[in-house]
């Protein structure tokens, strides 16, 4: 992760950890890492300067405050595991991560160190077989390769206007699949389902879509898209915020009264400027007061000029009539706003919760220096409603819900730059406050495929699929316009073939239930 990503983790970390003993070891635990960065970069200015009358003076304070911080991290695994687990500090055996996995499941891990990328892939077997590692050289080629094909399904995050989206390079992607997976793949033979662990520049970039085969066949032609064999077709993926969490969280116990099905929040009260609505690329960036916790009020006027987003309420109300919720869960329009979703008794019950809005980057609105999500603004803002539903607020609520979907752009997004690696700490916001597993968005999308994504998506898991199954049924019927049964699927469009309309969400979490 980035240093920014760290950062926002640490902040929703704690936060969810309250005033309480956990939060105080918390506060300690991060303050010593702190010092250990501080002492440690004092000691290399002190090597490089000679100066030996302070450098053992320093070296005794580096060790005193590493055993100080060893005992920190072991009162945390020992008091507060739950916790532990959840932040990924603790490390895992292999024997251990691969007894929590099931005989269909494997798990693949790529990191980066240096020039160099790892590639790690085992499945639950003891034989020898089942475990494969790879080292690939020239982890700034692959990063610029991944660069270039996220602007391919995010063409406006590249700052490209034109209409539509550019062929997708599937012979570069095919390249990441054979650098990176294939030499590792022999540990995954049989599996159905894989976790994926991955950091730096390739966690911007879905490994769903890096075909499995040479491509043929233009990379503009909707049928050649159709047809190419792509990682998607071949393992229902979950990604995993570290190793350490792979089913090791008990399950969030149901709120009091029993839960609710399904809560709708969405198309907010968004008019946009005159002339048009605004986009979240050309938002404006108006200083404002401080007053979230160090963090600037959001700005109700800026808001409100975001585009507005009809479609979203399609959405949620397809959403709400696969799950037969009632009418009074779903929330549209001026009854989508930040503090009706902090006051919302049914969104702690709930076992599904979907948010289909716009998502800001850090920056986006004033001084603001984490995500969130953008709801129908009040006439003036408060740090009980603003508007914007931030990370840390997220972090602070209290949720028993088995899915959390956000329909919202770049709200798993990690790609290493500030503002968008930051909001990828949005979702993992969400796990700290007790969901189960999200259902979150890498890029922009468009209404109409995402609208059917997601549905068919609820569908599928509704007949009982596994989430990332769900999910993976539900990216082949948008890629192809059939659903699984052999039936249109509605309002199908030839331009859905292109993986921006059918790889953009990821199903991140510990589990797959």
């Amino acid at each position: 992760m980035s240093a920014a990503a760290r950062s926002m983790a640490r902040t929703a970390a704690r936060t969810a950890a309250g005033e309480g003993p956990l939060g105080a070891l918390v506060r300690s635990q991060q303050g010593l890492s702190d010092r250990a960065a501080e002492l440690d970069a004092r000691l290399l200015r002190q090597l490089i300067a000679g100066d030996s009358a302070r450098i053992g003076e320093t070296r005794d304070l580096i060790a005193a405050n590493a055993r100080e911080l060893a005992e920190a991290d072991r009162r945390l695994a020992q008091d507060f595991p739950s916790y532990a687990r959840l932040i990924g500090t603790q490390s895992v055996t292999l024997d251990e991560a691969r007894g929590r996995l099931g005989t269909a499941d494997g798990l693949l891990l790529i990191v980066a160190a240096g020039d160099d990328l790892y590639s790690f892939a085992f499945g639950p077997g003891p034989g020898p077989d089942d475990v494969r590692w790879s080292r690939h050289a020239g982890a700034a080629a692959i990063g610029e390769t991944v660069r270039r094909l996220r602007c391919q399904v995010d063409p406006k995050g590249c700052g490209d206007a034109a209409p539509g989206w550019p062929p997708f390079d599937r012979a570069a992607a095919f390249g990441l699949y054979r650098a990176l997976v294939a030499p590792v793949e022999p540990a995954l033979a049989g599996r159905r389902n894989l976790f994926v662990v991955t950091g730096g520049a390739l966690a911007e970039l879905p490994l769903a879509l890096l075909p499995t085969s040479v491509p043929t066949g233009a990379n503009a032609d909707a049928a050649a898209l159709r047809n190419t064999p792509w990682l998607a077709d071949r393992y229902a993926l979950t990604v995993l915020p570290a190793v350490s969490v792979l089913r090791a969280a008990p399950a969030a116990p149901a709120a009091a009264g029993g839960q609710v099905r399904f809560v709708g929040y969405g198309a907010p009260d968004f008019v946009g400027p005159a002339g048009g609505g605004r986009n979240i690329d050309d938002f404006l960036r108006i200083p404002q007061p401080v007053d979230r916790a160090g963090q600037g009020l959001a700005d109700p006027s800026a808001l409100r000029e975001l585009s507005p987003l009809p479609g979203t309420a399609i959405e949620l109300k397809a959403m709400a009539a696969t799950l037969s919720a009632t009418p009074e869960l779903l929330h549209l329009g001026t009854a989508a706003t930040e503090g009706s979703v902090r006051r919302d008794q049914a969104v702690g019950s709930a076992r599904i919760i979907a948010f289909a809005t716009h998502g800001i980057l850090p920056g986006e609105i004033g001084g603001l220096r984490e995500p969130g999500l953008a709801f129908t603004p009040p006439e003036t803002g408060s740090p009980e409603d603003d508007g914007l539903l931030a990370a840390s607020e997220v972090a602070g609520m209290r949720l028993s819900a088995d899915w959390v979907i956000l329909s919202a752009c770049n709200t798993a997004t990690a790609d290493g730059t500030p503002g968008a690696d930051s909001l990828s700490s949005l979702g993992r916001a969400f796990l700290y406050a007790g969901a189960g597993s999200l259902l979150a968005s890498r890029w922009r999308v468009a209404d109409d495929a995402t609208a059917a994504l997601t549905v068919e998506t609820l569908v599928a898991r509704k007949a009982g699929l596994s989430r990332a199954t769900a999910l993976q049924q539900a990216m082949r019927a948008v890629r192809t316009g059939r659903r699984a049964d052999g039936s249109a699927l509605p309002g199908w469009s030839r331009s859905w073939a292109h993986p921006a309309a059918w790889a953009p969400f990821t199903v991140i979490g510990s589990d797959d239930g």
